[in-house]
């Protein structure tokens, strides 16, 4: 498979754009978990989509793994154990499962976005450098669907 194109990155925005301030659902039984996000981003770039019948551990595989310094826009981030992290503005977020889409990278500074549970879609501004905890941040390059 091959990394998704700029052109998908930039679908992967819009439907993030226009999902906004609003729950992103994946069926009706969906509450909006964090990996809708990503999963619906990605449906809409026609790109490669985890496995959701394979496993647990297969629906959080969003394509080719990378190392932290690679990640750019459009790569997936998850987290899995205990991570905790500062927001810009100081307040602090406790991950244990979750799922962002990195919307830009500077450095050690990104911008995501992401969903809690039942929580609308928004951004937020992270320093890499400002996290603790003993879990694992995972980062994805997505891929194209196979033809």
């Amino acid at each position: 498979m091959s990394d998704i194109t700029t052109a998908q990155v930039l679908e992967m925005f819009k439907y993030i754009k226009n999902s906004y301030g609003r729950i992103s659902k994946y069926g009706a039984g969906d509450k909006g978990e964090c990996w809708s996000l990503p999963y619906n981003a990605l449906e809409a770039a026609s790109a490669s989509l985890p496995c959701l019948t394979c496993g647990e551990a297969a629906k959080y595989v969003w394509g080719r793994f990378i190392l932290e310094g690679e990640a750019k826009s459009g790569d997936v981030i998850q987290i899995d154990g205990k991570v905790e992290m500062l927001t810009k503005n100081g307040h602090k977020h406790r991950f244990k499962h979750h799922t962002m889409i990195i919307i830009s990278k500077s450095g050690l500074e990104i911008k995501v976005a992401h969903q809690w549970v039942g929580s609308k879609v928004h951004y937020d501004d992270y320093n890499l450098w400002n996290q603790s905890g003993e879990g694992r941040m995972s980062y994805y390059r997505p891929q194209q669907a196979l033809k």
